[in-house]
């Protein structure tokens, strides 16, 4: 988190932000996705959200990219992927 906030500092940085995970011979990509846009207005973050059970929708959030909301992002997609916890998932 603290490499992504300095790289972040730029103002004229943009980044998209995803996630793989592997498992044996398998990959599978996380269900969430930020994307962060400098505009004239500011920066700004277009989330694109894992659908919640019972939905057959996909959601789009856009909101100011403020730190919080930065950081709310990037876990979400770390805890979208599909093989379990990302924190404790090992490959061997």
């Amino acid at each position: 988190m603290a490499a992504l906030g300095q790289a972040l500092s730029d103002p004229a940085a943009e980044v998209a932000v995803y996630a793989r995970q592997y498992r044996d011979d398998a990959k599978g990509p996380s269900a969430s996705v930020l994307s962060l846009k400098d505009g004239s207005g500011g920066r700004i973050a277009l989330y694109q959200q894992a659908r919640t059970a019972g939905s057959g929708e996909a959601w789009l959030a856009i909101c100011p990219a403020t730190p919080q909301l930065v950081q709310v992002g990037v876990k979400t997609v770390l805890d979208t992927l599909p093989y379990g916890e990302w924190k404790t998932h090992s490959r061997v």
